[in-house]
């Protein structure tokens, strides 16, 4: 394996350094930490991210296995971070990156004294875990991208991964061996507020119920899916039909619909929801809470697919090809739907995984005011609100923290995907 032996160039200088000794770790500490680094280097992608997924797994085991050193561990992680902050700092200097090279230096002189004298023993176990999915990440991505190329965008393919995974447990959580969930009659012998522990019967613990978070994360799932889902669709359906209407006929129907929409996002969301669910009554079964919360969900966001739908028509009713058909005689339906329609299609999907996202949270923030599925029935809102009290926040953070990451992976990877999906389908976030 060979390495390039020209490193960077000091400032003011067009001579590169030889990246022999300080200089090469020097370098390599800088593009560890986000600096620049010769490409030539890319060949030693694959055993810096073996090394990095070696080191990964074992902190994940230290940090999750090993309580006696897992204080240690992390002390010396937090070292590691402000040495490679300092050599950050150093890099930023020598380019006269004077303000830069401060405050870098301050954060790593920081993340020194918190290393020495800082409450490791009580937070030891989340660096190490942190700093082991950092060394996972960078295994990921200096693989994938000597298999894909550099384009390989690791962040998205494991938001990707983790919808997949989402999905498929919500699908098939009735037949995975997974504990109890609702029952609280079979969970009279398990302890309650067990906390998280991969090795167990009960990875992610229990609640005060003695049920599984793990198994009511994944059912939970099915709640704020299925019901984003379904509000999705509806507004897909009325919002993008109205907003093509207005968009193409224009006059006193686009006036019509635009006073209108104005006037439902003029209108505080939470307050209408809150209303909504109020007239259709607390939902008590599952289906229930997917067909009135989504209703809900739907009546607030289908101002958003009618904008979205109007704006788009707009841009499309003066293409050649409309008027083409037209002055070929074709009526104006046929226009809308067998022209138009396509056309906007792919905006509007793409946009929908973004409502879904801010669907989820509604959801969630309709169950977590009492308004949505009642417990033991999980879902994510009912599940974070079992930890609202102080008290249980204080001894036993996991039980709202294990929904409030899930809540927090599939909303960013949603997010993710239609930003993803937008710079693909829209033809204003394109490129040519």
């Amino acid at each position: 394996m060979q390495f390039s032996t020209q490193g960077f160039a000091v400032a003011g200088s067009e001579t590169p350094v030889r990246a022999t000794g300080f200089n090469y770790a020097l370098e390599s500490a800088i593009a560890a930490t986000g600096g620049r680094r010769d490409k030539s280097h890319r060949k030693g992608s694959v055993p810096v991210g073996f090394g990095a997924l070696v080191i990964g797994i074992a902190l994940l085991w230290i940090g999750l296995v090993l309580n006696d050193i897992v204080e240690g561990v992390a002390r010396g992680v937090v070292g590691l971070v402000a040495v490679l902050l300092a050599l950050r700092a150093v890099e930023r200097f020598r380019r006269e990156q004077v303000v830069g090279g401060v405050i870098i230096a301050i954060v790593a002189a920081a993340a020194a004294v918190f290393a020495i004298v800082g409450p490791l023993d009580r937070v030891g176990k989340l660096v190490v875990v942190l700093a082991s999915l950092t060394f996972l990440f960078l295994a990921i991505d200096r693989v994938g991208k000597v298999v894909r190329g550099e384009q390989f965008d690791t962040g998205l393919n494991l938001c990707f991964l983790w919808l997949f995974l989402i999905v498929f447990g919500a699908i098939f959580a009735g037949v995975l061996p997974l504990a109890e969930h609702q029952d609280t009659t079979k969970t009279i012998s398990v302890p309650g507020n067990a906390r998280p522990d991969l090795f167990s019967k009960h990875p992610l613990g229990t609640n005060n119920f003695s049920l599984d978070l793990f198994s009511r994360s994944i059912y939970g799932a099915r709640v704020s899916l299925l019901t984003a889902a379904f509000a999705v669709a509806i507004s897909l359906i009325i919002g993008g039909t109205v907003g093509m209407l207005a968009g193409y006929f224009r006059g006193w129907l686009d006036v019509v619909v635009g006073l209108l929409t104005d006037s439902v996002l003029a209108y505080p969301a939470l307050i209408l929801l809150i209303a909504i669910i109020t007239v259709l009554g607390r939902p008590e079964q599952m289906g229930d809470a997917i067909v009135k919360v989504g209703v809900g969900l739907a009546i607030i966001s289908i101002p958003t697919m009618v904008r979205l739908s109007r704006a788009n028509t707009l841009v499309f009713s003066q293409r050649e090809f409309v008027l083409s058909a037209r002055s070929m005689g074709a009526k104006n339906f046929r226009i809308i739907f067998r022209e138009i329609m396509p056309n906007v299609a792919l905006p509007l999907l793409s946009y929908a995984f973004i409502v879904i996202a801010v669907l989820i949270v509604a959801e969630g923030s309709l169950s977590f005011l009492g308004l949505g599925l009642k417990p033991p029935k999980p879902t994510w809102g009912n599940m974070i609100a079992e930890g609202q009290q102080a008290t249980v926040l204080k001894k036993y953070p996991h039980i709202p923290m294990v929904p409030g990451v899930v809540m927090f992976l599939t909303v960013y990877s949603f997010n993710r995907v239609g930003e993803w999906a937008r710079s693909k389908w829209d033809p204003r976030e394109a490129k040519v």
